[in-house]
């Protein structure tokens, strides 16, 4: 028999640092990018997910949640598919209040219509049995608490580089949640091929996760926000220090800690509300072991071809034209 939809919660992994969490009749999609390259072309999705399964499964979606203006995170082509091709024009758009005007503005400009605004350490009601709670983090990003009828249940850090005294804000404001999720590998370098360098950002990453677990969940973390690698000829070196799902799980099961990797676009989580627990750990352990395995003995990272260079003159050029637009 079925368990009935309004004792039964669900997180699924859909792509990078888009996540599907559903609550009852409340659907939060989270930060999505599903196609094309970020970041100045430099950033590729690996994997990149099936846009007809996608099409599919966010007809449901009620609210959409950015965490901050990086372009792996606020992907204007992405947020312009689910209004065009999934028909989310009405859905409310989440968004920190610090530059949420802004975001806003463009965002009505694609289609959406429906936004609210989200205060620093605030506990905002969006649905009958659904608060979330924004942490602004520096200028730029930001954290999503969500709970269900008034208990905590999943903490979304993405990339939001926590300190010390961050985790202690949100614990003696909010607690503990059971879920956790967070990035586990490294997004970006000053530029200078140092391999001792490197080797210490790809394990502070790692580092930091523990960390913000140790402080922040009471049950386990599950890694995502990057599922991307370097396509330039420029960045490509960088992709042999990328983490692994794996690299987190030993440094975890090190600890006595638990983490739990989601098959991207594979089997939800199952979250049973009237005891308040996962159902399906057990499975979904071995489905995403199974597949990450698999995925990275046959990762096909296709390099793009060099920039055009571009002559200094002409480059200053443009520079002196915006200044006097300004």
């Amino acid at each position: 028999m079925a368990v009935p939809t309004d004792e039964i919660a669900s997180v699924k992994l859909l792509s990078h640092a888009c996540v599907k969490i559903t609550a009852a009749k409340t659907v939060i999609l989270t930060d999505p990018w599903f196609f094309g390259r970020v970041f100045n072309n430099g950033w590729g999705l690996s994997p990149e997910p099936s846009l007809d399964d996608l099409k599919k499964d966010l007809a449901d979606v009620t609210h959409i949640w950015i965490s901050h203006e990086h372009p792996d995170h606020l992907h204007f082509p992405s947020l312009k598919f689910l209004c065009d091709e999934v028909g989310l024009e009405n859905v409310q758009v989440l968004f920190q209040e610090t530059n949420s005007g802004k975001v806003f503005d463009v965002l009505q400009k694609i289609g959406y219509t429906r936004f609210l605004p989200l205060s620093h350490l605030k506990a905002t009601t969006i649905s009958e049995s659904i608060d979330i709670i924004s942490y602004g983090h520096r200028q730029l990003d930001s954290c999503l608490g969500i709970r269900f009828k008034g208990q905590n249940w999943i903490l979304n850090i993405n990339d939001t580089e926590l300190n010390a005294n961050d985790c202690k804000i949100i614990r003696e404001k909010f607690g503990k949640f059971p879920i956790l999720l967070n990035q586990y590998s490294i997004a970006g370098f000053d530029g200078i091929y140092n391999d001792e360098n490197i080797k210490y950002e790809k394990e502070a990453v790692i580092s930091k996760m523990l960390s913000h677990h140790q402080y922040l969940s009471d049950d386990f973390t599950i890694p995502f926000a990057s599922l991307m690698y370097f396509c330039k000829p420029d960045n490509s070196a960088f992709n042999a220090y990328r983490n692994t799902v794996f690299d987190a799980q030993k440094a975890f099961d090190s600890e006595g800690l638990k983490l739990l990797p989601l098959e991207p676009q594979g089997t939800a989580l199952i979250w049973d509300i009237k005891n308040f627990s996962p159902t399906n750990v057990d499975s979904i352990n071995r489905e995403s072991t199974a597949f990450f395995k698999s995925y990275y003995k046959t990762e096909d990272l296709k390099i793009d071809a060099p920039d055009e260079v571009i002559e200094f003159n002409a480059i200053k050029q443009v520079a002196e034209n915006r200044i006097q637009f300004w």
